[in-house]
């Protein structure tokens, strides 16, 4: 049975994938694609990190699977894994990439989205979209810049440098956001908005051990019946099928990137009975996982 590799801090990953960083600085990390050793092998199959990361490809460095998409090595683009992601890298012999790449600790996220809710409509944040976006020259050229000043701020000055850091990584993530915004219409930022915003962080964190919308409520202080009002007036959704919605869109990862089962799946997602993940899958997706796998 194969099984997913974990990460839970940035230093085990950096010796894992023998990545040249420094000791990270109040949970941050960064580092060039220039400094990486001749002839790295920048590759790694079905892993989770626990921490947030965002690349910058200025040229093709690696092709990347998040959760089901697969995503062709490509330049131009910057991309954004959140801690519940299922990742495969796999960076082809014959390139080199030109870029950066920014390792971010849960804290420094939580502060950000909570003092900058334009941020709300990021990859970073909102799950429904794409982890990847590709960037128009001068977009490119911006956030390039934006990079290079982390990257020098965090190797010249280290710890001394991290209010610095911080206000050009709220800056990094502001341009996103506004480029997010240029495609798509905001809503008012109201309570219900707000409230189901955080629904989707929370089981976006916990849908692994967290089977009913009863159990979000109890960590975000809410009664389950407020809670599955608010989020389905706001969405049109069932709180529940939003639920059962990350878990499904899990198991299509796992059944894309691991060997294992259906029924080992449905126990790695924590479902009690096989049949019923069995179930809910086909009425989700529309094939079985084995149809799925195969198709």
């Amino acid at each position: 049975m194969s099984f997913v590799t974990q990460f839970s801090s940035m230093r085990d990953y950096a010796e894992r994938m023998k990545l040249p960083i420094r000791p990270e600085v109040d949970n941050f990390a960064i580092f060039d694609f220039a400094d990486l050793p001749p002839l790295a092998n920048v590759s790694l199959t079905s892993y989770q990190q626990h921490f947030f990361e965002i690349t910058l490809e200025i040229t093709p460095m690696c092709s990347l699977q998040v959760d089901a998409f697969h995503f062709p090595a490509s330049g131009h683009r910057i991309s954004f894994i959140r801690p519940s992601c299922l990742l495969s890298l796999q960076q082809p012999a014959d390139i080199t990439g030109r870029g950066f790449t920014v390792f971010i600790g849960q804290k420094i996220i939580e502060e950000l989205f909570l003092t900058t809710r334009s941020l709300g409509i990021s990859p970073l944040f909102d799950p429904t979209r794409s982890p990847v976006i590709s960037l128009t020259s001068k977009l490119l050229h911006e956030i390039t810049d934006i990079f290079a000043q982390l990257y020098y701020e965090y190797t010249e000055y280290g710890a001394a440098g991290k209010t610095i850091l911080r206000a050009y990584l709220g800056i990094l993530l502001e341009k996103v956001a506004r480029h997010c915004a240029s495609t798509t219409k905001l809503p008012s930022v109201s309570r219900a908005a707000e409230l189901t915003a955080n629904f989707h962080r929370f089981c976006q964190r916990h849908f692994r051990t967290h089977r009913t919308v009863k159990d979000i409520a109890s960590e975000m202080n809410v009664s389950p019946k407020y809670l599955s009002e608010v989020v389905s007036r706001t969405t049109g959704q069932k709180a529940l099928s939003i639920l059962n919605r990350y878990r499904i869109d899990h198991a299509k990862a796992l059944l894309l990137q691991t060997t294992l089962s259906p029924t080992e799946v449905a126990y790695h997602l924590n479902f009690e009975h096989p049949n019923y993940f069995f179930t809910l899958f086909k009425q989700t997706i529309g094939l079985t996982p084995r149809q799925f796998r195969y198709m």
